[in-house]
C-alpha cells in the first residue's frame, strides 16, 4: 500500500512539473503541489504556497486572485512552517480524511483534524474565500472557522458563552511572519456587545457599544460609512457574531489587524486597479484605550488632549503635568448619597438637596457598561433608576439600546467634534451650587467688562478719526469687520487688537479657560493684557 501511494506521489510531482495538470479541487488522489494552485470557480480567489520576502520559511496561503499588491488573507500553517528548500512537500488529503500539509519526508506539518467518514474527502475553495473539506455533499471543515488575521465578507468573528467558543483575528508576528503576534480582535458577549482590539490581554481600542445599526463608538464619521458590517446576537444561544456584508461577488474588501495593532479596513478601487483605504482605528491617540485613565475625557483638538472630569482632579499631579495622563483623575467631593446612603432620588423639581446628573455631550460612552432593563423605558425613567442606586455614578439613555448605567468608575471616554451620545455624570449636590454661583458671577463680570470695553473703543476710535472722516471706517464697519474675523478665528489684524494676542492669551482657546457658552458663541478666560490706551480686557468673547 505504502508503495502504490509513493508511486501515486511520484506519479503527479513529475506530471506537475510538466504542467499536465490542472487542480480543480484536492483529494487523496489529486494533491497540490508546489507551483500549482486552486482557484475559485469565478476565478475570484487563489490557494497555494507562498514564501514571504526575505523569510526562509514556506506557508499554504489564500489571496485575491490578480489583485496587486497581493496580501496573504489567510494562512494554513502559520505557527508551523515548510523548510523553502522542500521541494516535495504537498497539500493532501489523508487516509483519515482530513485536509494535511505533509513535508517531503511525509510527516504532516498541519491538519484540519476533523472526524470524517472516509479518505473521500475532497477540498475546495469556493468563491468567498472560503475552504471547504467536504465528506460526500456535507462541509465537515471550513477556514472561515479559523480566520488568521483578516476577516472576509461572509466570515465570523464570533462569541459563544455557552460553549466557550471563540473566533478572534491574530496579526501576523511581523510583515515578513505569519505566526501569531501580540493583537486579536474580538467582540464582547455583554450587553451591547462591542469591538475590542487587545495587546495581549490588554485592551487596546474598543469601538464603543452597538445600536443595531453601527458601533457608536466610532466618532465623527457618518453611519452610512460604517454600514458594510453587522452584528448579530442571540442571548439564549449565547452567541455574539461579527461580520462584513456582502454585496456582491465583484466587490472586493477586507478587514485585518496588522502587526502593529492597527485595524484596518480596505476596498479594491477598480477605476485605479489599487487598494483603498475604507476606515482604520486607532486613528489617534485619543482612540488608544486609556490614554487618559479614569474620570477623564480626551479630545484630540485640544492640548493637553486629557482633561479631568468637571468634579475631578488629577490623581497623580506631577504625572499629569508631564504628559502621563493614564493615572486618570479622582472626585473632587463626595457624593451626597455616601454621606447618607438613605437620601432619597430628587423630586423633578429638584428641591431635595442630594447628587444631581451633569449632563456631557457628544460622548464616546464609557466601558463597561450595565444594561439595565425599566419599567419605564425612557430617560427619565434611566435617571431614576441610576439616581436611587449609590453606586450608579453615571447613565446614558440612548435609543435603540435602552438605559446604560456605570458604577465604581468610567473608563475609555472621548469627546467627538460632530457625533456622540449624551452622558450623565453623578457629582455632589454642592459641585452643582459651587459651579452654578462662579460661572454665573464670571459670566456677569465678563459681560460688563466687554460691554464697557466696547463702549470705551468705540470712544477712542471716534476722537482718533475726527476730523479723518475720509481716511476712516465707520464703527458700524469696524464692528461687523469684528464679529466676521473674530468668529472665523482666522485673521490678519483687528482693529483694537492683534488676533496672535488673543491665541495667546487663552492658550489657543484651551478647554480649561473655557467658561461656558451662549447665543454668540463661547466664553474663554484669558490673561490679564494691555491693549492700546491701556485698556485691560479679563474676559474675552470668542
Amino acid at each position: 500500500m505504502v508503495a502504490i501511494h509513493y508511486f501515486i506521489f511520484l506519479f503527479f510531482f513529475f506530471c506537475r512539473s510538466l504542467v499536465c495538470l490542472a487542480v480543480s479541487s484536492i483529494s487523496s488522489l489529486e494533491p497540490l503541489f508546489l507551483n500549482q494552485t486552486l482557484i475559485s470557480s469565478s476565478q475570484i480567489f487563489e490557494l497555494g504556497f507562498f514564501t514571504p520576502y526575505g523569510s526562509s520559511n514556506r506557508y499554504v496561503g489564500i489571496w485575491y486572485k490578480n489583485l496587486t499588491p497581493t496580501r496573504i488573507l489567510w494562512v494554513a500553517n502559520r505557527a508551523q512552517p515548510l523548510d523553502n528548500n522542500d521541494q516535495l512537500a504537498r497539500l493532501t488529503v489523508g487516509d483519515d480524511g482530513n485536509l494535511r500539509l505533509l513535508e517531503g519526508t511525509q510527516n504532516s506539518i498541519w491538519s484540519t483534524n476533523v472526524s470524517a467518514g472516509s479518505n473521500r474527502s475532497i477540498a475546495m475553495l469556493i468563491d468567498t474565500g472560503n475552504l471547504v473539506l467536504k465528506d460526500s455533499e456535507n462541509i465537515i471543515w471550513e477556514s472561515f472557522h479559523f480566520p488568521t488575521d483578516t476577516i472576509l465578507p461572509g466570515m465570523k468573528i464570533e462569541m459563544n458563552v455557552n460553549t466557550g467558543e471563540k473566533r478572534y483575528l491574530t496579526s501576523w508576528k511581523t510583515d515578513t511572519d505569519p505566526s501569531p503576534g501580540n493583537f486579536t480582535v474580538g467582540v464582547t458577549s455583554e450587553i451591547p456587545p462591542q469591538p475590542f482590539t487587545w495587546n495581549g490581554s490588554a485592551p487596546h481600542w474598543r469601538g464603543g457599544q452597538w445600536d443595531k445599526s453601527k458601533f457608536i463608538g466610532i466618532g465623527d464619521v457618518e453611519s452610512t460609512y460604517l454600514s458594510g458590517y453587522n452584528v448579530q446576537q442571540d442571548i439564549q444561544q449565547g452567541t455574539t457574531y461579527f461580520s462584513l456584508l456582502t454585496y456582491s461577488t465583484t466587490f472586493f474588501t477586507y478587514m485585518f489587524i496588522s502587526p502593529e495593532g492597527s485595524l484596518k479596513w480596505v476596498f479594491w478601487n477598480e477605476s485605479d486597479r489599487k487598494w483603498l483605504p475604507n476606515w482604520e482605528a486607532p486613528w489617534n491617540l485619543c482612540e488608544t484605550y486609556g490614554t487618559c485613565g479614569p474620570f477623564s475625557v480626551c479630545n484630540s483638538s485640544f492640548s493637553p488632549i486629557c482633561q479631568c472630569l468637571d468634579g475631578f482632579t488629577p490623581k497623580l499631579e506631577d504625572e499629569w503635568k508631564s504628559g502621563n495622563w493614564t493615572g486618570g483623575c479622582t472626585r473632587k467631593k463626595e457624593l451626597e448619597c455616601q454621606r447618607d446612603p438613605n437620601s432619597g432620588a430628587p423630586s423633578r423639581s429638584g428641591a431635595n438637596q442630594t447628587d444631581y446628573f451633569l449632563k456631557l455631550s457628544q460622548m464616546k460612552l464609557p466601558d463597561t457598561a450595565n444594561y439595565v432593563t425599566l419599567i419605564d423605558e425612557n430617560a427619565w425613567g434611566c435617571q431614576t433608576w441610576c439616581l436611587n442606586n449609590c453606586s450608579c455614578i453615571a447613565y446614558s439613555y440612548v435609543e435603540d439600546i435602552g438605559c446604560l448605567t456605570w458604577f465604581n468608575e468610567i473608563m475609555d471616554i472621548q469627546s467627538f467634534n460632530t457625533t456622540g451620545k449624551d452622558l450623565f455624570l453623578r457629582l455632589a449636590y454642592s459641585e452643582r451650587s459651587d459651579n452654578t454661583g462662579s460661572r454665573t458671577k464670571i459670566i456677569t463680570v465678563s459681560l460688563a467688562t466687554i460691554l464697557g470695553g466696547i463702549i470705551l473703543s468705540a470712544a477712542i476710535y471716534y476722537i482718533t478719526c475726527r476730523g479723518r472722516v475720509s481716511k476712516c471706517e465707520s464703527a458700524s464697519t469696524v464692528f461687523q469687520q469684528i464679529g466676521k474675523e473674530g468668529n472665523s478665528g482666522v485673521s490678519s489684524e483687528l482693529p483694537f487688537f492683534k488676533f496672535k494676542s488673543i491665541l495667546d492669551a487663552t492658550n489657543n482657546f484651551d478647554i480649561r479657560n473655557k467658561l461656558g457658552q451662549g447665543g454668540f458663541g463661547p466664553v474663554y478666560k484669558v490673561m490679564i493684557f494691555s491693549l492700546p490706551h491701556r485698556w485691560i480686557w479679563k474676559y474675552l468673547f470668542v
